[in-house]
């Protein structure tokens, strides 16, 4: 379940999905993006985070991610 401004929170699974992930705050943030293997775009982009390093949907972490996965989307990336 989402929170408004957290509208790419949660997962994405399947061999065209690339992870990130960091520790941040005592806790994990992961960064997830489907990419089209002949194009290289991003067709689809999540955002995880455990409770201690995410906070409430206020957190600027949580600002960052999701305004990260917004722009994402469309853009061509090198896998």
């Amino acid at each position: 379940m989402t929170t408004p401004g957290q509208e790419h929170r949660g997962a994405l699974h399947g061999e065209d999905v690339r992870h990130g992930e960091a520790p941040f705050e005592g806790g994990r943030v992961r960064l997830s993006l489907r990419v089209e293997a002949a194009t290289r775009t991003v067709l689809a982009a999540a955002w995880e985070a455990s409770v201690e390093a995410s906070g409430d949907a206020g957190h600027p972490l949580a600002a960052c991610l999701e305004s990260l996965c917004q722009n994402a989307v469309g853009m061509a990336v090198d896998v």
